[in-house]
């Protein structure tokens, strides 16, 4: 098993022995049992296994490198497609399929090797967090709105993602290929600054800097509301920052730009830093407070910062309310004089 929780599940640790036991399983059960999906990552192991299963049990094969061949039918049998792959290469597999449906298998392998042709040296080898690259190249694309799995996947590391990092441009038809508005938003301000962040070779402390533009009618409960939430991802396992400060610009200079709120927080590496930024509750706040702000994504300034190496994050994090109840603006720095 390339997960190593899996390690085990079938009572035994050699393939031979844990397909035995499978096999046993599903036809012990075969009219109750519509199929299995599994990913052996070796299309002869499959292909073997495939066709001791009982008849009427459909494989569903998980195998994202080999799939080509495992779902085209051999003399005997093939395989159903139920891959993750799909998802970074939906528009070429769907003419693919079309193109398999109508016994046109020229057209299918063409469509699918020229997109694996491309896809493949972004993507390493299967092991635990493999589907999070899938994941990453689907964002790429446009086919999502998001770059994490939600409920599994996300203790990776930035370099892990960055493999990804190019999505396919020129390849296949022009059917399959991402449209202008995909590769516009690929390339836009959000994820060129993350790909940034996970190109760094930067292994020490990070501060993480927000500044905010609300608009008038947003009350300053409502926005030290929205850095509680901010505060509170901490609280959540996976996510580490210390530091986390917040309020209104106090600064007597008028260069704010009116951007009258911010936050801060320090990580102790970009790690910490992407896990946080990569979080579905994270990305749902921010998504809530771009919808308040002076001009939408405009009103929001972001800045990080490498802390000097003798400059270590420490201390914990406070309730907001608790930190700014005896905040005062001074006169001269009003947020929306």
């Amino acid at each position: 098993m390339f997960d190593p929780e899996l390690a085990g599940y079938w009572g035994a640790t050699d393939y031979e022995s844990a397909a035995q036991v499978c096999l046993e399983v599903i036809g012990a059960s075969a009219d109750r049992v519509d199929g299995i999906k599994i990913s052996l990552l070796d299309d002869a192991k499959e292909i073997a296994f495939r066709r001791h299963l009982p008849s009427g049990v459909k494989m569903y094969t998980g195998d994202d490198f080999n799939y080509p061949a495992l779902i085209a039918a051999d003399q005997v049998g093939y395989s159903h497609a139920l891959l993750g792959i799909f998802d970074a290469i939906a528009s070429a597999a769907s003419q693919a399929l079309a193109a398999l449906t109508g016994d046109d298998l020229d057209t299918f392998n063409a469509l699918l090797a020229s997109y694996g042709t491309v896809i493949a040296p972004h993507l390493p080898r299967a092991d635990a967090v493999f589907k999070t690259g899938v994941v990453f190249l689907a964002y790429l694309n446009g086919f999502q709105d998001h770059l994490f799995m939600p409920g599994g996947h996300t203790r990776h590391a930035p370099a892990y993602v960055s493999r990804g990092r190019v999505p396919p441009r020129r390849s296949g038809p022009p059917a399959a290929r991402p449209c202008r508005r995909h590769r516009a938003r690929a390339q836009g301000h959000g994820t060129s600054q993350l790909r940034r962040l996970i190109m760094s070779n930067s292994s020490g402390p990070v501060r993480h800097m927000v500044f905010c533009r609300f608009r008038e009618e947003v009350t300053p409960q409502q926005r030290l509301a929205f850095f509680e939430q901010i505060r509170r991802l901490a609280e959540i396992p996976g996510i580490a920052f210390t530091n986390f400060q917040c309020g209104p610009n106090v600064s007597p200079e008028d260069y704010g730009m009116r951007f009258g709120d911010g936050f801060t927080m320090d990580f102790a590496g970009r790690d910490a830093c992407f896990m946080y930024l990569s979080h579905p509750t994270h990305y749902a706040i921010v998504t809530r407070l771009i919808e308040v702000l002076d001009g939408g994504m405009h009103g929001l300034l972001v800045f990080d910062i490498n802390l000097d190496n003798h400059e270590k994050p420490a201390g914990t994090t406070r309730p907001v309310l608790h930190q700014h109840r005896n905040a005062r603006l001074p006169r001269t720095a009003q947020p929306h004089d």
